[in-house]
């Protein structure tokens, strides 16, 4: 079975639910996870949550000023 071993996941919409599972999953496989949500505080309680390298970050991916202002941060 591949794993992602070495990999990095962006995971939006990751502070609960669906986008939570998928973070988890990737994690369990090895890749190293870049969890954002819209409410900041609950991706950073979720990151916690995971087993293995996870990051946090707020990001509303229905706002353009929103990524601008996140991304550049999250990939240096």
């Amino acid at each position: 079975m591949e794993t992602f071993e070495g990999a990095v996941a962006f995971v939006t919409g990751g502070a609960r639910g669906i986008g939570l599972g998928i973070a988890r999953a990737l994690a369990r496989e090895g890749a190293s996870i870049v969890l954002t949500d819209i409410d900041g505080d609950a991706a950073a309680e979720a990151a916690a949550s995971i087993d293995g390298e996870c990051s946090s970050s707020t990001l509303d991916v229905a706002d353009r000023a929103s990524w601008e202002r996140e991304i550049p941060a999250l990939l240096h």
